[in-house]
């Protein structure tokens, strides 16, 4: 019997800008294939950002971003992490230096000279040491980076169910991304970056905010439906359809981000990031040194840090949110301009609303 024809969904899933193929000429494991989505415009001149998600690192989040990237005329690049997708897996203590080789790499590759770093959740210590180790990355103009639901080390942010999951035996995390698999295939299907399993469960167990989260995401599928013509129905099929690509491919890299964010094992450093306090006084002392210089080492303009946290945050609480904008609000004045907003009605994880996209978007085409 002929397998059925592909839906709708399938089809756009399958589009070449979802499905982009680069070797990557490493330093020390040779060349490896990377994959990644490059979606939005394809304009030389368009604004570019190079979205980096969080634990579960996959290029299928772009999948609703395009439309929006398309209409507000930006280009964004989202980079299967290694492990993920048709990246290979790599060491767990070379995750971060790989990762700093490659960005330069891919932007030569695709004749790109500046982007704006955007990082949800986990992906903001890849972002961290891509500003540390790629400064020249960001537009001169207007440096800008972007921060949704920063990762906070459990030490810091007093989150008991994070401190908890750093007792867990070190082996529990090879099966990590299999945990993952059941509860977005099985249990919800939902697309989730950060690899919240618990808010998957909850959207099916829980009852005392469902109404306003339904509220909420109705409200954001009819926004996308008026604004960006992708129906509320084929909304639906294409998160589905999303789940199930990036889980019937690697995920083992969403086990080595997950043991790199709770520090568990040899190899978990943070490199640049290791303490978000020094490295903001680190940052600003490289900042002004490059613009006192002139020089190409960093941006010449003051550098634009701006977070975005959710109401209610399960994996990293209020107290990290405290803590986080401590760090920043210490490094503000002229060389760096840090900005924090608190988004109602949100999580870890629907903290990535349309309006908040649209947003990050306009910074872009500011720069």
């Amino acid at each position: 019997m002929a397998p059925p024809p592909p839906t709708a969904a399938e089809q756009y899933l399958a589009q070449d800008r979802f499905n982009r193929r680069f070797i990557f000429s490493t330093t020390s494991h040779g060349d490896l294939p990377v994959t990644y989505a490059d979606v939005g415009v394809s304009a030389r001149d368009a604004p570019v950002v190079l979205f980096i998600p969080g634990m579960v690192g996959s290029r299928y989040f772009a999948v609703d971003k395009h439309a929006i990237a398309e209409k507000m005329g930006v280009r964004m690049l989202l980079v299967d992490k290694f492990g993920m997708g048709g990246t290979p897996l790599v060491p767990l203590d070379q995750r971060l230096s790989l990762w700093c080789e490659l960005v330069p790499q891919l932007l030569a590759h695709l004749s790109i000279q500046h982007v704006t770093l955007i990082a949800h959740s986990a992906g903001t210590i890849y972002l961290l040491n891509t500003l540390a180790r790629c400064p020249q990355i960001l537009y001169p103009s207007k440096p800008s980076v972007v921060l949704l639901a920063p990762w906070v080390d459990p030490v810091h942010s007093g989150v008991t169910l994070m401190q908890c999951a750093q007792y867990l035996p070190t082996p529990t995390f090879r099966v990590w991304n299999n945990v993952m698999r059941f509860f977005a295939l099985n249990v919800s299907p939902m697309l989730s970056s950060s690899g919240d399993i618990l808010k998957s469960s909850n959207t099916t167990t829980s009852t005392s905010t469902s109404t306003n989260e339904n509220t909420r995401e109705e409200r954001a599928r009819h926004h996308i439906q008026e604004e960006y013509g992708l129906s509320i129905k084929f909304q639906h099929e294409l998160e589905k359809t999303a789940i199930s690509a990036v889980f019937n491919g690697s995920t083992a890299g969403a086990n080595a981000d997950a043991l790199l964010c709770l520090r568990k094992g040899p190899g978990t450093s943070w490199a640049a990031c290791d303490d978000y306090a020094a490295f903001v006084t680190e940052l600003v002392d490289t900042l002004a040194l490059a613009q006192r210089s002139g020089g190409e080492s960093g941006p010449a303009s003051p550098l634009l840090v701006r977070a975005y946290f959710a109401e209610s945050d399960r994996m990293i609480g209020r107290k990290g949110q405290a803590y986080f904008e401590d760090c920043w609000q210490k490094g503000d004045g002229e060389f760096l301009r840090f900005e924090s907003r608190t988004i109602p009605e949100t999580d870890h994880e629907t903290l990535l609303t349309c309006s908040v996209i649209e947003e990050i978007f306009e910074l872009a085409r500011s720069d």
